[in-house]
């Protein structure tokens, strides 16, 4: 070890035997309402005044101190000032001293506050640069600094020393508290120094007593809160001492950690647990606040001194060690090297061989730390090279701040665990039958989400499991959630029911055929039966028969059955039986028609044509039903015969009804309960919108948005920026992919959308493959969360391009994988089950891309029902498809539901710097769609553009990021505008 002494000038020196005025002044915390002021003066200087007002002061007489320093002839005063507001600054005055003043702590809970440390200080008489340290301190005045140990040096340097010492720090300590912690200098009792000198100097709070202390009256260590922080001190390695401070310090720690006012623990200790110095970490401290550090999620920080140095660790244990013996005494090197054995230990984020002093700044949630660079030696081998007062090193303590801790999709033996982070950080979850968990999940080491799903998986059925996450930063800061808690499900039902037997069927007549057959048999019970024509599943039902009507006359039909249990075990398909219907009958049938519906006056009025080749039966009513925005209101009829190629008019009777006003779509059909046989039943209903006030043939026009996800550059888009862009062109609706793994997103949206006045849709599970029960469960948790505040659910998207190879243009039922389809229905059918169970008065959107409404009629056929057809578009005008065909009007009069067109922009947005055309195209046909009475709602897909998508995905956006829009978002904003007028 390399010892440097510097000279100073004997001019400089204050002499310790001579009249002198009140000096050597410092003070202390001593608890949340108290301070302690020690100095040495004459006795006519043993009162000190203080007060909330300047030169107001209520006088306090200070004591001799117990023990009395031994380093001068003193006299030595300690006053202690009680019954004193909490974060108050108070003014003083000592002897003849100019007025000055210090601050009370903190109240508890509150933050940003800053403190220094610094050890192995010594006293400006031997070591010129520890003045240069003190004054460093005094230019950034904390709230108060910590001497870590080796305070004054007298062992070594002599008596006097001791007392220059307490002069050197009142350039910052007649403001700032001097909290100290005992170094081996310091507890050593010879002819230069003494260890009353140091108790004798300070009053320190909590104070507490341990084992083998070489100087009774308690005072080795002690602890206080401040703010958000419990700052607790360690002793000297006396025999026992440490262990006796374990014990201690466990019980103080398990406080502050249940205490919601504390957010972080931190400990002063003159040895170190970790050094790569002159003196090595000791592998009892070590052992010692590594099992704290691994107990307690709020221990953070230890900082030391002992070798004459800086050094820093990663976090260890979750605690990140700090030397700072750099307080002005001469440094220690062994060697040549930075480090002792000059291999870097795996452990040290960094060191440096300088004077300086270490800040710390507390904020509500973190740990913000500086070495703040001080003089140089004289010779600065393997030393730093540094500015004064700039900052040296840095370092931030704090985790990542957790939320939307969540489990779902919780079935016998497993579940899902998601939460959300303020920043990328790794993820695994802690789980078990008790608060001590027991079991790890794989931890996600990746530092690229910021939201984390995990699968637990190898439950047991019908348990309580606890479970808590972790997440740590790139820093190695590491966050823990709370405990929250799941049950699985009870033991699944595995055992399939019996295959049903003996099927029959029995044509009725040219549209219907009947199915018999025996009941099966299951270990619990037979929830119902499903029924197949062809191969494709035609219906559900509970009981053993089922009429299969509407079908082609002299067409053979064949068929099978099978049964299924509450668990959803199906059993095989039963034997397939065949029959075929009858041919039609002989004589002409009629066919009635609306040709025209109109209201007026509260009346409603259409014509009925019979189209056919025989007239309606005599006496027999043709009656026309009535909706408004698809709910029923009234009917009219008149009474047969409607002779082949005739029209009548028909009214409706009783009292008017009054649409209110605004605009809305009536639908009028003729014949709906089949009182006679037609030639067909295709054609029965005509619809018209309306707006009250204005023309009857006018529709409304439909509601222009965006659509969006919740990954990319959405991920980091609030959800009031997001509505804000869309409002901003005119737009009405948002539409994007969310989930019960999207909660923290889906609750900006739905914050923001109201005072927006903007409507949404969300994609529910946009990817992927559910069965009936998960997509029900994940349907109905989010639309129960989010009910009467997301008004549509487009259930999965574009399924009927999920579901196999399509055959042709995809226009019929049969051009479609029938395994492949049978699992999208399910998935659709519980996503819509979900929904509505969830949110009844949600609206359900089933969507397809290109021709493909075969998916559609096939859905339909089976029986599953939704409230609206969307239609993702990227090709010419969507009502002149292949030339001239309309398909937004026949979806309208096929399926009579709202068309929404979910998704439409150019095929390839603005790839190949095609921003011009893709603005025309959004041009044209905002025009087109503008007046189309068929099309509900459309949005744009994209708002923003994904650069990390890949390919023409890219550059789908209509604005390169939140600030910059392309071309096509004004023209999209000039168009909208132009169809509103």
């Amino acid at each position: 070890m390399k010892t440097l002494r510097f000279l100073a000038l004997t001019l400089t020196l204050l002499t310790v035997n001579v009249a002198f005025a009140a000096n050597e002044i410092h003070w202390t915390v001593t608890g949340p309402n108290s301070v302690t002021f020690n100095w040495r003066g004459t006795a006519a200087e043993k009162t000190i005044g203080y007060g909330l007002t300047s030169g107001a002061y209520t006088t306090v007489t200070a004591t001799t101190p117990n023990p009395v320093p031994v380093s001068s002839k003193g006299p030595f005063w300690e006053a202690k000032l009680t019954g004193l507001t909490a974060n108050t600054r108070y003014y003083y005055k000592i002897g003849t001293m100019p007025e000055r003043s210090f601050r009370t702590p903190p109240t508890p809970g509150s933050s940003n506050f800053n403190i220094y440390a610094q050890g192995n200080i010594g006293s400006s008489s031997t070591y010129f640069n520890t003045g240069a340290v003190q004054d460093l301190i005094a230019n950034d005045l904390p709230s108060f600094v910590v001497g870590l140990g080796d305070l004054t040096l007298g062992t070594l340097d002599g008596r006097a020393a001791v007392d220059q010492h307490f002069n050197d720090i009142m350039v910052w300590s007649k403001e700032a508290a001097y909290m100290p912690v005992w170094g081996d200098m310091d507890t050593v009792s010879s002819t230069n120094d003494n260890f009353k000198n140091y108790k004798g100097r300070f009053a320190v709070p909590n104070p507490q007593t341990s084992p083998g202390s070489p100087l009774a009256g308690g005072e080795d260590w002690y602890w206080f809160d401040y703010g958000n922080v419990r700052f607790i001190t360690l002793p000297e390695p006396w025999t026992g001492a440490w262990a006796d401070w374990k014990t201690k310090a466990d019980a103080l720690m398990a406080k502050a950690q249940a205490n919601p006012n504390i957010k972080f623990i931190v400990t002063f200790v003159h040895r170190a647990a970790y050094s790569s110095a002159h003196y090595t970490g000791l592998s009892s401290l070590k052992d010692i606040l590594d099992l704290l550090g691994d107990t307690y999620s709020k221990y953070k920080l230890n900082v030391n001194a002992h070798s004459n140095n800086y050094e820093r660790t990663l976090p260890l244990h979750g605690i990140t060690h700090v030397t700072a013996g750099t307080g002005g005494a001469d440094l220690d090197q062994d060697g040549t090297c930075l480090w002792l054995t000059c291999t870097k230990p795996e452990w040290s984020a960094f060191r440096a061989i300088h004077h300086g002093a270490l800040k710390l700044h507390f904020t509500s949630s973190s740990i913000e730390g500086s070495f703040i660079c001080g003089p140089a030696m004289d010779d600065a081998i393997n030393d730093v090279s540094c500015t004064e007062g700039s900052v040296v090193d840095k370092f931030v303590i704090g985790g990542p701040v957790i939320s939307a801790v969540s489990a779902f999709s919780i079935t016998q033996d497993g579940a899902k665990i998601s939460w959300i982070l303020d920043q990328p950080a790794t993820g695994q979850v802690e789980y078990g039958t008790t608060t001590s968990y027991g079991q790890m999940s794989t931890k996600e080491t990746s530092f690229n989400y910021t939201t984390h799903i995990q699968q637990l998986s190898g439950l047991a059925p019908a348990t309580l499991y606890h479970f808590r996450v972790r997440s740590a930063n790139q820093a190695g800061l590491e966050s823990v959630s709370g405990d929250f808690t799941f049950a699985t499900t009870a033991a699944m039902d595995i055992t399939a029911p019996s295959v049903p037997a003996y099927l029959t069927a029995t044509a009725i007549s040219s549209t219907q055929i009947n199915l018999s057959w025996g009941a099966s048999t299951d270990n619990v019970g037979v929830t119902g039966y499903k029924v197949f024509r062809n191969g494709t599943q035609i219906a559900t039902v509970t009981g053993t028969s089922y009429s299969d009507t509407g079908l082609a006359a002299s067409t053979i039909y064949s068929y099978t059955v099978l049964s299924y249990d509450a668990a959803g075990n199906n059993s095989s398909n039963s034997v397939s039986v065949s029959a075929k219907t009858a041919p039609l009958p002989a004589a002409l049938l009629p066919d009635v028609i609306v040709t025209s519906v109109s209201y007026a006056n509260g009346i409603f009025t259409n014509t009925v044509k019979n189209q056919g080749t025989a007239a309606t039966p005599a006496g027999t009513l043709i009656g026309v039903g009535y909706s408004v925005d698809g709910v029923w209101k009234t009917w009219g009829s008149v009474n047969g015969p409607l002779a082949a190629g005739a029209s009548v008019t028909i009214g409706t009777g009783g009292a008017p009804y009054t649409i209110p006003t605004g605009t809305h779509t009536i639908d009028a059909y003729v014949d709906d309960i089949n009182r006679f046989a037609e030639l067909s039943e295709t054609n029965n209903r005509l619809s018209i919108g309306l707006s009250v006030g204005g023309t009857a043939s006018i529709a409304s026009k439909p509601v222009f948005g965006f659509a969006g996800h919740f990954w990319g550059p959405y991920a980091n888009t609030s959800g009031a920026t997001v509505l804000d862009l869309v409002k901003q062109v005119g737009g009405g609706i948002y539409r994007a992919d969310l989930g019960t793994n999207t909660y923290g997103l889906a609750d900006q949206l739905v914050a923001a959308a109201p005072s927006r006045n903007i409507q949404l849709m969300a994609i529910l599970f946009n990817g992927g493959e559910y069965d009936y029960n998960s997509s029900f469960n994940e349907a109905k948790a989010f639309a129960q969360k989010y009910a009467g505040k997301i008004q549509y659910y487009q259930v999965s998207n574009e399924r009927d391009i999920h579901s196999g190879a399509v055959a042709g243009d995809g226009v019929n039922p049969g051009d479609y994988n029938t395994a492949g389809y049978i699992v999208s229905r399910e998935m659709i059918r519980g996503l819509i089950d979900g929904v509505k169970s969830g949110d009844p008065n949600a609206k359900t959107i089933v969507n397809f891309t290109w021709l493909h409404y075969g998916f559609i009629q096939r859905l339909v056929d089976d029986g599953v029902k939704f409230d609206i057809i969307g239609v993702d578009w990227y090709w010419e005008d969507i009502t002149k498809v292949k030339g001239n065909f309309d398909l937004s009007a026949y979806l309208k009069i096929k399926f009579n539901k709202p068309i929404f067109v979910t998704e439409w922009n150019r095929w390839e947005g603005s790839t190949g710097g095609n921003e011009t055309a893709q603005a025309n195209y959004i041009t044209q046909h905002v025009a087109s769609m503008c007046n189309n009475p068929n099309i509900s709602v459309a949005t744009v897909y994209e708002l923003l553009d994904e650069p990390g998508a890949g390919g023409f995905e890219a550059n789908m956006g209509l604005m390169y990021n939140t600030t910059s829009p392309k071309p096509a978002y004004n023209a999209f904003k000039t168009a909208i505008a132009g169809c509103q007028k």
